[in-house]
């Protein structure tokens, strides 16, 4: 998540933890165009994308990516097969694709674009060859409004599998889930949140049996 041309986390940190089948990994993004706070919870087969925070100080639009794939097979969007071009949502929503479901239990402004493409991969990883590739391609971003704080949700778990019971945690540097196993939050900055408090940035995990506290690193460690 970065404007064009502005890519790099110059002031920004990271943590994570995996203990089996389940994962907390929290980022904050932070330069001086650009300020974004992301984090990721995974248990079983489930995985959720929160983000908040996100505000820029560069003209025109910030967007997320959320999918950029070649694809084999239709695309449905609330059960519906979704034809090439763009469209858009406004979310509250799921999407199919490749056998995975993508929840976007949010509003906002979503946008889907099936076309074919063409390109090498050596432009974005200069350990790939130069080969010419091209294929059907299937890419899902929302877009932040200018001049707001945006935010972002999305839950992926296989299409068989029903979808999880989850609460949304939200807080002023806060994101986070709570559902029967427990919860998983990442505190971006010291805060309190369902009963629960860090005194410095970090993770915090009370889920499924597991009780962890992981501080993020600081740039002197």
């Amino acid at each position: 998540l970065a404007p064009q041309g502005i890519p790099h986390n110059i002031n920004g940190g990271y943590c994570c933890f995996a203990e089996g089948s389940t994962a907390a990994a929290m980022m904050s993004f932070r330069n001086d165009k650009l300020q974004a706070d992301k984090a990721y919870f995974c248990f079983g087969k489930y995985i959720v994308c929160m983000g908040g925070g996100i505000r820029t100080k560069v003209p025109g639009k910030t967007v997320t990516t959320l999918v950029q794939s070649f694809r084999s097979g239709p695309v449905k969007l609330s059960g519906k097969k979704i034809p090439e071009g763009e469209t858009a949502s406004s979310g509250k929503t799921g999407f199919t694709f490749e056998g995975m479901k993508y929840l976007l239990p949010e509003t906002g402004d979503f946008h889907f674009l099936l076309d074919s493409r063409k390109g090498n991969w050596n432009t974005i990883n200069l350990e790939y060859p130069s080969t010419p590739v091209s294929g059907p391609m299937f890419t899902v971003w929302q877009e932040h409004k200018q001049g707001e704080t945006g935010q972002y949700l999305y839950v992926i778990h296989p299409e068989n599998q029903p979808s999880p019971e989850l609460e949304y945690l939200r807080g002023d540097g806060i994101l986070g889930i709570r559902s029967g196993e427990g919860v998983m939050i990442a505190f971006f900055k010291p805060g309190k949140i369902a009963d629960i408090e860090m005194k410095e940035p970090g993770l915090h995990l009370d889920f499924n049996g597991i009780r962890k506290t992981i501080p993020m690193p600081t740039a002197k460690d």
